[in-house]
């Protein structure tokens, strides 16, 4: 089992296949996209990053949940998490999610979390388009219950992840982490996925 680790792949999957994945799969006019307000947070608390609150709003589409896929481009997507199941010798997968994070001119970082708070995963993102908005891996670790808005604000930066097509980013899910909304492009495309 590894830990504490951050790492990032360029070129990750064959360029034929990403294409495939970008260009059929979750081309703009046939993938569903399903609306949230917040992109992090399922409840509506407001979470901010040293008092700065933004607007967050986004899309996602869970495509995999322990292992099954649950829709037809989960089947099509399902092959990306075997590869990185596979890559971290992890056992199983937890979750594949299309994630779509809209541009907000401001700038807007994301509520800091943990996508499974006290239990043990990885996590990865696979970049999927050009864009801005990167991911920030902070020092600080999962204590067990999910992070809140008290305790954000002497969090410290462990890595800054820029966001570029079919770059992979696996980590100790175990470290809290954030996404950004990109400014200059119109929105920010990635498959996040877990394991354990």
């Amino acid at each position: 089992m590894r830990t504490k680790f951050v790492e990032v792949i360029d070129d990750f999957l064959d360029k034929s296949y990403f294409d495939f994945i970008v260009n059929t799969v979750m081309c703009e006019d046939d993938f569903p996209w399903y609306y949230s307000d917040d992109s992090t947070y399922p409840d509506p608390e407001t979470y901010s990053i040293n008092g700065d609150v933004r607007p967050t709003q986004g899309f996602s589409h869970v495509l995999v949940r322990n292992d099954k896929t649950t829709c037809r481009a989960g089947d099509l997507l399902y092959p990306v998490a075997l590869k990185i199941k596979s890559y971290l010798g992890a056992k199983e997968v937890i979750r594949l999610r299309a994630d779509l994070t809209l541009q907000n001119p401001n700038g807007a970082v994301h509520g800091p979390h943990v996508d499974y708070p006290g239990e043990f995963h990885y996590s990865s993102i696979l970049y999927l388009n050009e864009t801005d908005g990167n991911t920030i891996i902070f020092n600080e670790r999962d204590t067990g219950t999910q992070v809140n808005g008290s305790n954000i604000s002497n969090f410290t930066v462990k890595e800054t992840i820029q966001p570029k097509p079919n770059r992979l980013v696996v980590f100790d899910g175990r470290y809290i982490h954030s996404g950004c909304s990109p400014i200059e492009y119109k929105c920010r495309k990635l498959l996040n996925s877990n394991y354990r």
